[in-house]
């Protein structure tokens, strides 16, 4: 298949995702009707995980998208090795981003409003086992 092709579809689909941030960010997340099926594959909890961490995905995805379609002006710009410690940072960095943003709800700044008072995986769990354990004592 044509790499051009492919660079093409993934700046169209990132160019989407951009346009839709505002919706995300400043109302209730329009997905979560749509994804409100699945919860009870997901649990509640996770539910609000997928809706806390969906704005930092897209920003994150474009920028992911945008490594690779100018991946040959940066390869000879940055060299193969460079380029390769590149997409690796944005990846690690994604990846990290991602785990704080669900695990402890943080930064706040990349957290939409509506959903930047609920509490972390870390804070669910943690309540959730203290409770058991006061029901069920030793």
């Amino acid at each position: 298949m044509n790499p051009q092709g492919n660079n093409l579809v993934s700046l169209i689909f990132a160019a989407a995702c951009l346009l839709m941030l505002p919706r995300i960010w400043r109302d209730e997340p329009f997905y979560a009707g749509t994804i409100r099926a699945m919860s009870f594959v997901l649990g509640e909890t996770m539910l609000q995980v997928l809706e806390r961490v969906m704005p930092a995905s897209i920003v994150l995805f474009t920028a992911g998208s945008l490594v690779i379609l100018f991946e040959p002006a940066l390869k000879k710009s940055v060299g193969v090795d460079g380029y390769t410690v590149l997409a690796s940072g944005v990846l690690i960095g994604w990846t990290l981003l991602l785990l704080s943003v669900g695990l402890f709800n943080w930064p706040k700044l990349i957290v939409p409003p509506p959903l930047r008072s609920q509490p972390g995986l870390i804070t669910i769990w943690m309540a959730w086992y203290r409770r058991r354990r006061r029901s069920h004592p030793v």
